[in-house]
């Protein structure tokens, strides 16, 4: 089946290969009528036009200063047409990074059967993503960060009942930023093909549910920071032997963390569990099994005996911040030379 790649975001792909300028005629109609719902002031798709046009971007695709100074982001706007329905064989839609203010998100959007990747993020798209989009079974990449102000009946909300399976080849999920509202909903359990979810900054609430962890057994991405969460981290959370950067820094979770919070993360590299009320309960000889590169732990309680010595047992860390993490007594020797190699040190309000 002819395969379209559509990209129409403030920063396109330079090269797309030749063979895909020869669209089918059914599918350069579909596309031209697309274009001509959008407001393009930069004219970036000014190749989009005769029997034989370009799909590839007429700028360059650098991310330096001047290029985005010229050529910037925010610049589509107006209407998406339904028309996108008719390319049957539509596998990557990126609409990031423009200037579709008060547009919801379309309902035919559900429709493209084979989308493999959809890209809204600073859309400036509002409302809610529609419940069939859900049903995309092609999808492995979907990123609406940035860009929806959700309700809770409209989004996560009526997600809590959602039949089936949804999205069953969906791996990177990205929401963020979308003052999302509710509790983590039983259906991100079943997206057992996780590689990255990203819920960092919303209004979510609630505890993390054990199920929901111990079925993301492909996880290496989870960000949870900056909401609402309570209740006590899930010890499940260390059967996850895939992650490597694990964030719910800024919620309001309590409660020890043990060595079994930990017990299979040999490919922790980024770790966040700051601004909550942890309290850190190993064993005074526990070395972690994994070597992680940033540690945030403030706020948390690592103390108040001595000074946390499994630390020193991390090799390629380069940013430690335990702050306000209630340790007293003196700082050891050993500490001083671990502490050379770092490129920031937060040991404040100790």
């Amino acid at each position: 089946m002819f395969l379209i790649l559509c990209s129409v975001r403030g920063e396109f792909l330079p090269s797309i290969d030749a063979h895909l300028m020869n669209c089918m005629e059914s599918d350069r109609e579909a596309l031209i009528d697309f274009k001509n719902g959008l407001h393009d002031p930069a004219n970036r798709l000014s190749s989009w036009k005769g029997s034989n046009f370009d799909l590839r971007n007429p700028h360059p695709n650098n991310n330096d200063d001047e290029s985005l100074n010229r050529y910037g982001f925010w610049n589509l706007s107006g209407e998406i047409k339904p028309s996108l329905t008719k390319l049957m064989s539509l596998r990557h839609l990126d609409l990031s990074f423009n200037m579709f203010i008060d547009n919801p998100i379309s309902n035919f959007f559900g429709s493209l059967k084979n989308l493999q990747y959809l890209n809204l993020s600073n859309g400036g798209f509002s409302g809610a993503i529609p419940l069939n989009l859900w049903n995309l079974s092609s999808l492995q990449y979907l990123d609406v960060s940035s860009d929806l102000i959700w309700r809770e009946s409209a989004s996560f909300g009526s997600l809590q009942n959602r039949s089936g399976r949804p999205l069953p080849n969906l791996q990177y999920l990205y929401l963020s930023d979308n003052q999302l509202v509710g509790k983590l909903p039983k259906l991100l359990a079943q997206l057992e093909n996780l590689v990255e979810l990203d819920l960092f900054n919303n209004s979510l609430y609630g505890p993390i549910p054990t199920s929901f962890v111990i079925l993301q057994q492909n996880l290496t991405v989870l960000l949870l920071g900056e909401n609402e969460l309570n209740g006590t981290l899930p010890e499940s959370l260390g059967q996850l032997f895939e992650l490597r950067i694990f964030d719910v820094s800024s919620n309001q979770l309590t409660g020890l963390v043990t060595e079994a919070h930990f017990l299979k993360l040999k490919k922790l590299s980024d770790l966040d569990l700051s601004s909550s009320s942890f309290t850190l309960d190993v064993k005074s000889d526990w070395v972690p099994p994994f070597q992680v590169s940033s540690l945030a732990m403030s706020s948390c309680h690592l103390g108040p005996s001595s000074f946390p010595t499994w630390l020193k047992s991390q090799k390629q860390v380069y940013d430690v911040d335990f702050s306000n993490a209630s340790i007293s007594g003196s700082i050891p020797y050993w500490f001083w030379e671990f502490s050379s190699s770092l490129s920031l040190l937060n040991l404040s309000f100790n």
